[in-house]
């Protein structure tokens, strides 16, 4: 009794590869002779001939809300170069047959485990190389061993080793990361604030002004410098550090705030983050020639709650001299924070709200 051995090692770099028509990964269970397709060649003495290789590729997997880019190795075997003949299909064969593709499976995740904790792809191929020949003496020795699939007994020893082996072997697809200290993020929204106090009779609210925000995160505190846009209308004429404001003047509101805040209060992907800081509140009538130009700053403390929403996150496996990946993360957050005035006629509160877009993310370490 005779059987072939084929093993094809590709090495790909595609941006993307999907599961071709003609593959049949290991993943997809036990052989059976349904998966030898191909006709026998003629002359040939061999009784059955699995086709199966082993590759890799830039992938993309969804876990939850985190998206993982990482390059995915595949064991597989085609069905359409594979065959057997009808003396061939005895259940000795198909043990035969699965031993051999367990072992590229095996192979296969050896492959993955030094793929996912990579520092530096340009030894990609050395580890197939490596692994290949590795797999390749085992194979050879195994065939030896069971004499071709002849020996039952042998057989029946190497199927509870390799099964072993198998539940033993970490079968991780996606890289596991750690991250570290460092993220940066950006945020765009609009919002609206609304006065109390003395200065509420002064400025009827701000409505739909802009906001764009700067975070630097370290851990889980996040140094966020923010700043946002608005046209205000003077609700009766008052006057402030000398200047006469008018009743209906459309003065520009501009406030840029400094602000520290503890991140992810409810350690999730999302929820809710205190924080305190600093604004500068300045008016300035932009309708008048520059030589008479009106404006007043305020200096003020804020304090103030943000939500991040259910965020959606891209994990990418990134080639480096240390070995890292990055995290992206997009999604809503929510900010409610209130600031105080209290310089003469200018007592009193703002209550501001926005909601923005934020788009940033995080260094990661790979495990």
């Amino acid at each position: 009794m005779k059987t072939l051995l084929s093993m094809l090692l590709i090495l790909q770099s595609l941006a993307c590869f999907g599961q071709l028509q003609y593959e049949r990964e290991w993943s997809k269970g036990p052989l059976t002779w349904d998966d030898f397709q191909a006709e026998s060649p003629i002359g040939e003495t061999a009784e059955t001939y699995l086709y199966y290789q082993l590759s890799y590729a830039k992938d993309k997997k969804k876990i939850g809300k985190h998206t993982y880019e990482y390059l995915r190795v595949k064991s597989t075997i085609n069905p359409y170069r594979s065959w057997v003949t009808e003396e061939g299909k005895k259940p000795q064969l198909l043990r035969y047959n699965q031993i051999l593709f367990d072992l590229v499976e095996l192979c296969r995740r050896n492959i993955q485990y030094q793929l996912n904790g990579l520092e530096d792809f340009s030894y990609v191929n050395l580890i197939f190389d490596e692994e290949y020949k590795k797999c390749e003496q085992e194979m050879n020795g195994f065939s030896e061993a069971v004499s071709h699939g002849e020996d039952i007994d042998a057989l029946a020893a190497w199927n509870i080793i390799i099964q072993k082996r198998l539940a033993e072997t970490e079968n991780t697809q996606e890289p596991k990361y750690d991250y570290r200290n460092l993220g940066l993020f950006l945020g765009l929204g609009i919002g609206t604030t609304v006065y109390f106090g003395n200065i509420s009779e002064q400025f009827q609210p701000l409505v739909n002004f802009l906001r764009l925000d700067y975070t630097f995160r370290f851990k889980n505190l996040e140094l966020n410098f923010g700043g946002m846009l608005g046209q205000a209308k003077v609700k009766r004429t008052f006057t402030f550090e000398g200047e006469q404001w008018s009743e209906h003047d459309t003065p520009y509101i501009t406030q840029t705030d400094i602000s520290l805040s503890y991140a992810d209060l409810l350690k999730k992907d999302f929820g809710l983050s205190p924080f305190i800081g600093v604004s500068f509140f300045t008016s300035e009538d932009g309708s008048k020639e520059e030589s008479n130009l009106k404006k007043f700053r305020l200096t003020n403390m804020i304090v103030g709650l943000s939500y991040k929403f259910a965020n959606r996150f891209t994990v990418t496996q990134t080639s480096s001299i240390d070995g890292c990946g990055s995290e992206i993360r997009m999604g809503p957050i929510f900010r409610l924070y209130l600031s105080n005035a209290s310089d003469g006629i200018m007592k009193g509160y703002m209550l501001h709200t926005s909601i923005s877009y934020s788009f940033g993310g995080r260094f990661l370490n790979m495990k």
